[in-house]
């Protein structure tokens, strides 16, 4: 296979399917990452499936590599000590783990089942189908709506989150205007 021929028939859909899945910055990245793999393992392509799925293969792993490599960076960043004096109110891993969980439950068993075979497992639709028994696009029309439904739940929670950090943040203010006056 030429790669030249290769690079620019995949290139532009590649990078499209990537931009939509990672955060922009990290795009380029990530596409030149698995193009890096698809050369390393090139001659490793037995034909058993066509070249478009086993590409979308190397692409779908190394999004998910790309994802764990982020999620281990940041906790080992929450683990390191933060100055006395700053006051940050960041969104921890864990905080991250413990709103998936609160998401997860909250999803009814089907809508739970389907994003944990689709995101935990990393299960094709096809191999959902299977697994649920039922077709291609029943599998995929149910992760779809279990995304949405996993967004707003999310959405509600963050809302939530965000006005409690607000009146603490205010409730902060507050005291210290309050000292400032007593002082003077």
């Amino acid at each position: 296979m030429d790669m030249n021929a290769i690079v620019e028939e995949y290139l532009p859909k590649i990078r499209h399917h990537v931009g939509a899945m990672v955060p922009p910055d990290d795009a380029d990245d990530v596409t030149q990452e698995i193009f890096l793999k698809l050369i390393c393992s090139l001659h490793s392509f037995k034909g058993k499936s066509s070249f478009a799925t086993w590409f979308n293969t190397i692409k779908r792993h190394t999004v998910a590599d790309h994802y764990r490599k982020k999620y281990r960076h940041e906790a080992h960043m929450a683990k390191l000590p933060l100055p006395s004096e700053a006051i940050v109110y960041p969104t921890t891993v864990v905080e991250d783990n413990q709103l998936v969980e609160i998401i997860l439950g909250e999803l009814p068993e089907h809508y739970r089942e389907v994003l944990m075979l689709r995101f935990f497992k990393d299960l094709s639709f096809a191999e959902i189908a299977k697994r649920l028994g039922v077709s291609y696009e029943p599998a995929r029309s149910r992760c779809r709506r279990a995304i949405k439904m996993a967004r707003k739940i999310a959405e509600e929670r963050s809302s939530i989150h965000s006005s409690v950090l607000e009146e603490e943040q205010d409730g902060n203010y507050k005291a210290d205007e309050t000292a400032t006056k007593k002082a003077q």
